[in-house]
């Protein structure tokens, strides 16, 4: 871990005119309570020496958790100098040349990790041969490389999303919700010497989570549940639960959990485990949605007054997929509210809200993982106030294990709005 006081910060020296973004996950503690958060350093174009990470607060600890640094020029290296200084000392953690579009990562659970333009690991010395096989459909081969004899195989894989629960319909004059967002796919890694592996693996994909029907004068109905991406017998990835269908009345609406890296499967009501950094981390009912590290996460849920439980802005899993976007819910006496700022679907690149009103609109789907990190999550439908049309219709999560939209809700004999689907499971094998 790299601690930081009051009087400390980390820094990020740069040797050339180019372009360098950083991106760093932290936590706060004071005493017993922890603070998950993140600082984007979107590009740093000249010779200087720039805060990554600032001081906390007088009182507080401030944990880093995950650093990214990207030389995203075309054609320029650089030479990077990392420092932890603490006001009066400043010492060297890492110095390192980065060619155009290499990166380098560093987490508490492995060293610094330098990766080439295909985001794949350089060793030193390295001079040899890499093998990329990518997998996007239900079920392919992995064969092993025979034009060179690899050594080591890195596995990536993801479980797919959650499907977005269905909108609520109801009467004039009662409460009513939209679809939960369903909780992200989680991401599994893994090395393995080549000779450990049989010279054909069967890369099986979760399928999607369905998204959950609109209810017609009825509470929506739940998203499915994201399936296991499995490469062989080696390595498994479980996917994200399905979100909760938009209640009628004073009853709450769950979104759907994360995706876990363990043994179970997940539901609608798994829980988050203790600080949301390992295993599948989401929210739930009276439960503040957190960022989770290979876990999927899932975003806001509402509660039986209603209301919303957590904020889902900047909330995403750092390696998994993202939770799908709430759509929010109306009063027996007002208009519908949401989908809004905060119960947006979480991830990198989220699927937008739909428009609520006379005309609502459709969720927007997530952005694709990539060999990083997971899929995002789709945007809610929006919600009418319309007796003669239909709730928006959740977004779609992106493959790589994004969570589904929740429907958005309706009034008088109209269907709330389908919840969006999950993103399908992805895999990367790398060989070299």
């Amino acid at each position: 871990m790299i601690n930081l006081t009051s009087t400390d910060s980390l820094t990020l020296a740069t040797s050339a005119i180019g372009a360098i973004s950083v991106h760093v996950s932290w936590i706060d503690q004071i005493g017993t309570t922890i603070t998950p958060g993140r600082t984007n350093t979107a590009s740093i174009t000249t010779i200087a020496t720039t805060t990554i990470l600032s001081s906390p607060a007088a009182s507080t600890l401030r944990n880093a958790k995950f650093i990214s640094i990207f030389n995203t020029h075309a054609s320029v290296s650089n030479t990077l100098t990392l420092q932890h200084t603490d006001g009066t000392n400043a010492i060297q953690l890492t110095l390192v040349t980065l060619a155009p579009n290499e990166s380098i990562t560093w987490d508490e659970t492995r060293a610094w990790e330098r990766l080439n333009s295909n985001g794949i690991p350089i060793t030193l010395g390295q001079t040899g041969p890499v093998d990329v096989q990518t997998f996007t459909t239900a079920s392919a081969n992995w064969v092993k490389p025979t034009a060179f004899v690899p050594t080591q195989v890195l596995v990536k894989l993801w479980g797919s999303g959650g499907g977005g629960g269905g909108g609520g319909s109801v009467a004039f004059a009662t409460a009513c919700k939209g679809g939960a967002g369903g909780g992200g796919g989680a991401c599994a890694i893994k090395y393995f010497l080549s000779s450990e592996l049989t010279a054909t693996v069967v890369v099986g994909l979760g399928s999607a989570g369905t998204g959950g029907t609109g209810g017609i004068n009825v509470a929506g109905n739940p998203g499915g549940n994201g399936n296991i991406s499995t490469f062989g017998g080696y390595l498994s990835a479980y996917g994200g639960g399905g979100g909760g269908g938009g209640a009628q009345a004073v009853t709450a609406t769950p979104t759907g959990a994360g995706g876990g890296t363990g043994t179970a499967a997940v539901t609608t009501t798994a829980g988050l485990p203790a600080g949301g950094f390992d295993g599948g981390g989401g929210g739930v009912v009276a439960s503040v949605p957190q960022i989770s590290e290979f876990g999927g996460n899932a975003g806001v849920s509402t509660t039986a007054t209603p209301a919303f439980t957590g904020v889902s802005t900047g909330i995403f899993s750092i390696f998994g997929g993202s939770g799908g976007g709430n759509a929010g819910y109306r009063t027996a006496s007002g208009s519908a509210i949401g989908p809004n700022s905060t119960q947006q679907a979480c991830g990198r690149a989220p699927g937008g809200a739909g428009v609520t009103g006379a005309v609502p609109t459709a969720g927007a789907a997530g952005a694709a993982g990539n060999s990083i990190w997971g899929g995002s999550g789709g945007g809610a439908g929006g919600n009418s106030n319309n007796a003669a049309v239909n709730g928006g219709a959740g977004g779609a999560g992106g493959q790589g294990g994004g969570g589904g939209g929740g429907g958005g809700l309706t009034i008088a004999s109209n269907a709330g709005g389908a919840g969006g689907n999950g993103g399908r499971g992805y895999c990367v094998v790398i060989s070299w």
